[in-house]
């Protein structure tokens, strides 16, 4: 029994630690933290209260984070994840992403729980909004592939592969279903108006 309680508290902690740093915990990834984050949920929700913070968990898409609830900083006894601020060419790639995730949840087709992104499909589409060419621009290969590592430190895309990246709910919470089209609309004038890599 102890040996019981002992990993429980592990895993308590372990899933209190990723919270307090800013990080998503994703049940898909992680369902011993997720569901330990669930069973002390008031307890949480008290705790990151009094500290400035409000716990959000999404059991729909199995996510959990913890979010400011003060608009100064500095009034929270601690600094929870602020805000995502993407670039250009991330917030592109996101719209892509975000799209391909609701399509395939839409089709009759879906599986998994969470979509393989094709890395060359999205790199290629990129390539066509912002007027690169793919396989010659090394200004535009180098670009993307910060743009493929800040959405894997985001953990809106997950894994190691060459080929291809899971797509993972924290997509939805970045950029909501009722926001794609706005975004979509905003990218599309940006990259027709300017040229993505002037000063």
């Amino acid at each position: 029994m102890e040996d019981v309680n002992f990993k429980k508290t592990v895993r308590f902690t372990e899933a209190v630690r990723r919270l307090l740093s800013g990080r998503y915990v994703i049940r898909s990834r992680n369902p011993k933290a997720f569901q330990s984050i669930v069973d002390n949920e008031g307890q949480l929700m008290d705790y990151f209260d009094l500290a400035g913070g409000d716990l959000h968990i999404n059991d729909m898409l199995g996510v959990a984070y913890v979010s400011s609830n003060s608009e100064d900083d500095e009034n929270c006894q601690i600094r929870f994840g602020r805000k995502v601020t993407l670039k250009a060419s991330e917030t592109l790639a996101l719209i892509f992403i975000r799209r391909q995730r609701a399509e395939y949840f839409d089709s009759a087709n879906a599986e998994a729980e969470s979509p393989l992104l094709d890395i060359e499909k999205l790199k290629s589409a990129m390539a066509l909004v912002m007027k690169k060419d793919e396989a010659t621009d090394k200004d535009f290969q180098r670009e993307f592939g910060k743009t493929l590592d800040r959405l894997k430190e985001l953990q809106i895309l997950m894994g190691d592969e060459h080929d291809s990246l899971v797509i993972s709910p924290v997509a939805d919470i970045v950029l909501p279903a009722d926001e794609i089209q706005t975004y979509a609309q905003a990218a599309e004038k940006y990259f027709t108006a300017k040229d993505f890599f002037e000063d």
